[in-house]
This record gives C-alpha cells, structure tokens and sequence, in this order.
C-alpha cells in the first residue's frame, strides 16, 4: 500500500497516477481521514456482462471495453468516493480531456445485478446504456473505507495510531463513446 498526504480544494483523482488505476487500490489521508479505496474488478466483469447480454436480447450491439474510458471512469469514482458524493461536475472538460460523450454514476450498491437494475430504471441512465449510437465504454466500480486517525502519544510507548472504521460505501461510473 501506498500512503498520500494530500490536501487542496482540487481534484483528488490526478494526484493517483496509473500505477494506482492498474493495481486498483489507493490508500491516503484525505482532510484528517484515512481512505483506502479500491477497485472492483470482478463487478465490473458482471455488470458488462449483465449490460451486453441485454444489449443483445434488444438487438443492440455489445460495448466494446475501452482501456482509456476505464482509466476516466476510474479516476471519476475515485473522486466521487473521495468527497462523497456522486454528481457530473465537471463533465465538460473530463470528456474533452477523455473522449466520451454520455456518462452514469452511481453510489450505494454493492452488487453489478443492483446497480444494474437502478441504472435501467432511470431513462436518463438507461438511454446511454442502450443507445445505438456509443459502441465503445469504460467502466470502474470502487470501494472505499475511510478510518479516523487517532494519533496518541503514550509513555509506554511511542506512538500509536487507532483506525476505527468510519463508512464503507461504493461508487460507479460508466462512460461512453
């Protein structure tokens, strides 16, 4: 694990470089609170698979993966885990800078199949998912833990540092092209 001490008002996202999007883990203390977010791999498989099966079933052709708009989903959820919120900000100039035209976010949900389901549910999120026009998408799904750091100093002993688990919670953003 790799430890950041970051601080500022900008993004969050472009201090972790690709080493971290390849690894899908980053680990850093962010305005007093330790996070360690990671990447969901494996849901990622099951939601694209999940989506390219309905794509199919509805005479649609299946998103192709692309590496890149991984890396800009990647970096859009992590900054989302970071500041806790989910939202489009600054969509303008992330899709200029990564080449996408629609985008999903999403917060809260543990499985593909639910995040799935909520995403379909919303006409907004379901005309991206299925519109005839994108043939390309990149996909990142997070968890993150963040942890109050207690740093005492004890006479018996040097130093101690108490991680009590604060909030887990998932974040996901899809992008298309």
């Amino acid at each position: 694990m790799i430890l950041f001490l970051l601080t500022g008002n900008g993004m969050i996202s472009q201090k972790i470089d690709t080493l971290h999007y390849k690894f899908g883990k980053a680990d850093f203390v962010f305005r007093g609170q330790r996070m360690l977010i990671k990447r969901q791999f494996v849901k990622e498989k099951a939601f694209k698979l999940v989506q390219n099966i309905a794509r199919v079933l509805t005479f649609h052709l299946p998103l192709i993966n692309n590496r890149r708009l991984n890396e800009a989903a990647w970096e859009h959820s992590v900054d989302q885990a970071i500041y806790g919120k989910i939202g489009h900000w600054n969509f303008g100039e992330r899709s200029e800078k990564w080449l996408f035209f629609g985008e999903n976010c999403i917060s809260g949900y543990p499985s593909a199949v639910a995040d799935y389901v909520l995403w379909f549910k919303s006409e907004g999120h379901r005309k991206n998912m299925f519109s005839y026009s994108f043939f390309s998408e990149g996909i990142s799904f997070v968890k993150i833990k963040t942890y109050e750091q207690d740093f005492n100093y004890s006479e018996n002993s040097t130093s101690s540092v108490s991680l009590a688990e604060n909030q887990l919670n998932y974040y996901g953003t899809q992008v298309f092209k």
